[in-house]
């Protein structure tokens, strides 16, 4: 199975943060940099994941890390589970899964915020 750790917005660089007591590594960074108004930004992150998955085939564990809850979280999540859906990717479906983490303030590290079955 392959693991695919996945940033929503960048980090803060000047504490170190960590998971399961190591230091974190992110594979992809999804929005780095938002100015614009709300429908670009959705559909510039639905434009990211797309591509993001395009690439991933087979079993697929995703760590969606996120610093805040906001609407770009639920936007996210959707579009994760939006991605493909065709019958090509349809023998893939059950092996497909998003775990969505959501910031400790103090203790630098994450806890679960979400568990979802792509593709089902």
């Amino acid at each position: 199975m392959q693991y695919l750790n996945v940033l929503l917005e960048p980090l803060d660089d000047k504490f170190p943060t960590y998971f399961y007591g190591g230091r974190l590594e992110i594979d992809y960074v999804l929005l780095t940099a938002i100015q614009r108004e709300a429908e670009e930004v959705n559909q510039r992150l639905r434009q990211e994941i797309h591509r993001l998955m395009n690439h991933m085939v087979g079993r697929l564990h995703i760590n969606l890390f996120i610093t805040k809850v906001n609407y770009l979280v639920d936007e996210a999540i959707l579009a994760f589970m939006d991605v493909g859906g065709t019958e090509k990717e349809s023998q893939y479906s059950a092996q497909k899964r998003l775990m969505v983490w959501i910031a400790e303030e103090q203790g630098h590290d994450f806890k679960i915020y979400g568990f979802y079955r792509l593709h089902s």
